[in-house]
């Protein structure tokens, strides 16, 4: 249990200090603008920070839960299908990597947006090339 809540309590602890840090900075610089409004547009600019580790923890939670109810269990047969659950659970953090990290930050999803956006180019490119020759 602590190898999931020790890097979550990190993560989570970062991301607020983070926040926090650059808020009083900001603070300091424009001291026009109260603390309170500098939190809030931190905190909507750097919600990924929040929102990933969370989101991580959650993916997680069910091989947490596999792994104590494997324990608890009496027979081998019926403890068999909860470890091929689990074995499949496990996939499901790197594969909704991109929802949990990709989705909610606004630079990553621009990035992506634009590595789309040319890769569909240069697809679109080649097929009209290929189309031209015939």
């Amino acid at each position: 249990m602590g190898h999931f809540a020790c890097p979550f309590d990190i993560n989570l602890i970062s991301a607020f200090g983070i926040i926090l840090l650059i808020t009083k900075r900001r603070s300091t610089l424009q001291e026009n603008i109260p603390l309170r409004s500098h939190l809030q547009i931190q905190f909507r600019e750097h919600k990924y920070l929040i929102i990933s580790p969370i989101g991580l923890f959650l993916l997680a939670l069910p091989r947490i839960l596999l792994a104590f109810l494997v324990e608890f269990m009496k027979s081998a047969r019926e403890s068999i299908y909860i470890f091929l659950f689990g074995y499949f659970i496990s996939f499901l953090p790197p594969i909704l990597l991109f929802i949990v990290f990709v989705l909610p930050s606004e630079v990553y999803m621009k990035a992506f947006k634009r590595a789309i956006n040319s890769y569909w180019r240069r697809l679109h490119c080649l097929c009209n090339e290929g189309n031209n020759r015939i």
